[in-house]
């Protein structure tokens, strides 16, 4: 029997995100939890730690910042996550990217990472991103292996699922 792939998904960080969909306890997980086990996939990033006071979770924070304001304990630099999230890319099988904006630079970084160490790459995109701004990416995720068009994020999972069956069976 196969492993399970190893998975990484990328796109915006927020308080309770559309990953929450996907990794329900992942807002009490921490880097050091990876590879996370579930039966179809292993999880192996990002991971973002959270007071829950949401004072993590503001522009460029990606959920993690050096010496928040009132939050102890919390000191990952934004070197230190960036060298995390890269390592997480080279140890995962299946780079899933879940883009719900269009200044997802951050992301676009990280998808080329995938595809320069030849991981299979989904991009998926969400309902409010138009046409136009699905135009305008056109050279960041033009070597995708796949596009989705219209994934709204309560059926993440449900298309993760489907890419992780696909690649699977495409394997065995």
């Amino acid at each position: 029997m196969l492993k399970p792939p190893s998975v990484y998904l990328a796109g915006k960080i927020a308080k309770n995100c559309w990953r929450q969909h996907v990794v329900r306890e992942l807002r009490d997980l921490t880097w050091d939890d990876a590879p996370v086990p579930y039966p179809d996939f292993q999880y192996v990033g990002p991971f973002f730690t959270s007071c829950d006071h949401g004072c993590l979770h503001w522009p460029t924070s990606h959920g993690l910042v050096s010496q928040p304001q009132g939050c102890e304990g919390l000191d990952l630099t934004r070197r230190e996550i960036r060298e995390r999230c890269l390592r997480a890319i080279d140890q995962c099988d299946l780079f899933f990217a879940y883009i719900n904006t269009n200044d997802c630079y951050g992301t676009i970084a990280e998808t080329q990472r995938a595809h320069d160490r030849g991981k299979y790459v989904v991009v998926a995109f969400a309902p409010q991103v138009s046409a136009k701004q699905r135009t305008d990416l056109w050279f960041a995720f033009g070597h995708s292996n796949e596009i989705l068009l219209d994934i709204d994020e309560k059926s993440i999972s449900t298309n993760l699922a489907d890419v992780v069956v696909r690649i699977t069976t495409d394997v065995s």
